[in-house]
């Protein structure tokens, strides 16, 4: 049987959450009254899909234990701690969730960063998918908010990103760009295993992307699926919160 595995990573410091509320705050279960966390919403969204869901923290995680437990019922969720998460990138947390989920015979994996907000039937989607998933937004590619993909002409996925947040560049003929929705599906699990199993010491102190960018580069690109979300918001401020909650109510 082949277990349909979730990992949420939310190990972040989430400074500039903190910084433009005030004080110092988890981000993935910041709410207020009548308003759902970004954790909650993830979580309800799932409802069906999964066999497990792995969460892996790291900043204040004895809240984020607190949380889970007061919030979500008895279900197979397993939560797991990054200790590094002031030393390494976010490819650590990735790392430890999809060694977690592997040590199942086979899997499928949705991964997604615990600071996004998306519309349901976009979710559903990624989930209900048999191959492999890569997302996309509508949003245009900017180099200061942006994280973005794009396909070479012999089909190898490549991304690209700018951490000053000044230019993004593409030194190669391409067939395909577009912003990275930030969700993904793994479903080769040999691929997947082979890629956890090549990491370096070197490669945890990079994003998560190092990680996704070296399966979809295993795979075949009739082996993936581009899907397009509807509604997605990337919560880095209390204000872009704000915005996800209001739209998703529309």
């Amino acid at each position: 049987m082949i277990k349909n595995i979730l990992i949420i990573t939310v190990a972040g410091t989430s400074s500039r959450f903190s910084k433009s509320l005030g004080y110092d705050a988890l981000k993935c279960i910041y709410e207020e009254t009548n308003k759902k966390s970004i954790l909650k919403i993830l979580m309800e969204y799932s409802y069906g899909f999964f066999d497990e869901i792995i969460i892996v923290g790291g900043y204040k995680y004895a809240e984020l234990q607190q949380y889970v437990e007061l919030h979500f019922p008895p279900r197979n969720i397993s939560l797991l701690y990054n200790e590094h998460y002031k030393d390494y990138g976010s490819n650590y947390s990735l790392y430890l969730g999809v060694q977690e989920a592997i040590k199942e015979e086979k899997c499928n994996i949705v991964f997604v960063e615990g600071d996004l907000i998306i519309d349901k039937k976009s979710f559903q989607s990624i989930c209900e998918n048999r191959q492999s998933v890569i997302t996309a937004t509508k949003d245009y590619i900017r180099a200061d908010k942006s994280v973005a993909f794009y396909q070479t002409t012999n089909g190898s996925i490549k991304y690209i990103y700018d951490t000053a947040h000044k230019e993004l560049c593409v030194r190669e003929p391409f067939s395909l760009i577009a912003n990275s929705g930030q969700i993904w599906k793994f479903a080769d699990f040999v691929a997947l295993k082979d890629v956890i199993l090549s990491q370096t010491f070197e490669d945890f102190r990079d994003t998560n992307l190092n990680i996704v960018q070296k399966y979809f580069q295993q795979i075949n690109s009739s082996e993936y699926s581009i899907i397009n979300i509807e509604k997605w918001y990337n919560c880095n401020t209390v204000e872009d919160y704000y915005d996800a909650i209001k739209n998703m109510e529309q």
